[in-house]
């Protein structure tokens, strides 16, 4: 009988724990993500110039570090984001550095900052085809 309140107890205490377990989405990096096939060689400093549009245009501030490198900052309602851009003229990976009041840990974050991401790499996707372009109108 004690063996079947102990078990019980057991199970009860596993079931609350399991529900104190972070829903938070996981960590979303964009790793060595091909660029649009472009019409004609590109330099990569006009790739570097894609990546610097495609972040002010969703108010990142985006400073290069390296020559293929660059770290992106995003401060929106008291929480910020920074991120590193690696870059080559074929593709690219954006990878979480830190944050602030993302409650991140464990490899798990706020699931708006996977919106920023995800946002930001349809952008610099979208910046990137317009390379050589006259007029490319701006993504909506």
């Amino acid at each position: 009988m004690k063996r079947r309140v102990l078990a019980s107890v057991i199970l009860l205490l596993a079931a609350s724990l399991g529900g104190c377990v972070s829903m938070e989405p996981r960590v979303y990096d964009v790793r060595s993500a091909p660029l649009p096939l472009l019409q004609a060689p590109v330099r990569l400093d006009q790739i570097a110039d894609a990546i610097m549009r495609a972040g002010a245009s969703l108010g990142w501030q985006m400073r290069r570090t390296g020559a293929h490198d660059m770290t992106g900052i995003l401060d929106v309602y008291h929480a910020e984001a920074v991120v590193s851009v690696h870059f080559t003229t074929h593709s690219y990976t954006i990878r979480y550095r830190r944050s602030r009041h993302l409650h991140a840990a464990a490899g798990r974050i706020e699931p708006r900052y996977n919106v920023w991401i995800k946002s930001l790499s349809q952008q610099i996707e979208f910046q990137a085809a317009c390379i050589g372009r006259i007029q490319c109108r701006q993504a909506i």
